[in-house]
This record gives C-alpha cells, sequence and structure tokens, in this order.
C-alpha cells in the first residue's frame, strides 16, 4: 500500500492519522501527534497546528484556539498564559499585549489589564503594578501615567493635595515643599487655599 493507506485491500487513514510510506507498518495508520492534526483522509503526514491554536491529543482532526488570556507562538507546543503585564483580549492570539501606561497586570494569563487608582501610577507599559505618588503629588484620575505637583495654596501628604487652612499658604515656586504650607507672619492672614 501506497502512502495514507494501510491494510488488506489498502483501505484508507482515518481523520486524526496517517501513514508515511510503504516502509512503515503496513497493518494500521499512525496517530497524529500532540501539536499535529489531519482533517483529510489517506494522508502521508499530519499538518502542524497554526500559532494561536494548539492541539494536545493524539489523533486529532482539528485543532483547538488557545483562548484569551493565552497564547501560542510559532515556537511553542501548547497555548501558553499571558506573564503577569501582560494580556490577550481575545482568542487565537500569537502573542500578549503588554498592558498600556496607567495601567497594570498583576497575575498571569490575563484577558485585560486594570487601571492604577487614584494617586498611583505606571509611567511604562507591561507593569505588573502601580507606584503609589510621593506626597506633594496626586493623580487626577485612574489609570494615569504620571502624578502631578500639588498646586500653589495646597500640600500632599500621599494621600491627594489638600487646601491650606486659613492662616496658612503655600506659593508656587520651584523647589518649594510640596508636603506643607507656611504660617502666615504676625499681622498678616490668609484664606483657605491661598498661595500668599
Amino acid at each position: 500500500c501506497g502512502a495514507g493507506r494501510y491494510g488488506d485491500g489498502c483501505k484508507e487513514c482515518q481523520t486524526g492519522q496517517h501513514r508515511t510510506s510503504s516502509l512503515d507498518d503496513p497493518t494500521t495508520c499512525a496517530l497524529c501527534s500532540i501539536g499535529r492534526y489531519q482533517s483529510d483522509t489517506s494522508r502521508a503526514s499530519c499538518l502542524s497546528c497554526v500559532p494561536g491554536t494548539h492541539q494536545d491529543e493524539l489523533g486529532q482532526s482539528t485543532c483547538k484556539e488557545c483562548k484569551a488570556g493565552l497564547f501560542r507562538g510559532s515556537q511553542d507546543v501548547v497555548c501558553r498564559e499571558c506573564p503577569s503585564g501582560w494580556l490577550s483580549a481575545e482568542a487565537k492570539t500569537v502573542a500578549c499585549t503588554k498592558c498600556n501606561k496607567g495601567m497594570y497586570g498583576d497575575v498571569v494569563g490575563q484577558t485585560q489589564c486594570k487601571q492604577c487608582k487614584k494617586d498611583s501610577f505606571s509611567h511604562r507599559a507591561g507593569q505588573q503594578s502601580c507606584t503609589h505618588c510621593s506626597p506633594g503629588k496626586y493623580t487626577v484620575k485612574e489609570g494615569e501615567a504620571s502624578c502631578q505637583e500639588c498646586g500653589a495654596g495646597k500640600y500632599g501628604d500621599g494621600a491627594g493635595c489638600h487646601e491650606c487652612p486659613s492662616g496658612w499658604y503655600r506659593t508656587d515656586v520651584n523647589g518649594v515643599d510640596l508636603t506643607k504650607c507656611l504660617q502666615c507672619n504676625q499681622g498678616e492672614t490668609s484664606e483657605a487655599g491661598a498661595k500668599s
């Protein structure tokens, strides 16, 4: 029997099987190995699953899709989980994508990244966690890539910015301590949130 056929009467090898040549065992067809498949009958060989799909069983006629959160490149045999800081939002992914700036991924196999909470940030893509803003700095909303300095008339204590109380002030001159307000001199006063 020639390739793709076996036994008495040279029967066809079924889907998920192959027989390379007349030098192979003439009584049977071989099962497709893990990572390979064959959807047709009477074939001499099995086909490799394309990247983004896989096959973890012997003798199969199709490949399985890598689920969201997983990927399979051309060098991999099976689907793998995206590492932390990366995601794959769809099935059949061949590579994971880094979480954007202002986002983070703290577990493997993510299908979406999380936004940095208010007063924390991530300034690079692919981060596994966010960094808390230093005292005197803050973020306007969640998902920020950097912190801003507390403006004049405000100070920061590591939990956002607060107005200087009445009788205190903070200027916007460069190099001024962002974590405290200055008390007005004797004979001077200010409203809350004053810069002078």
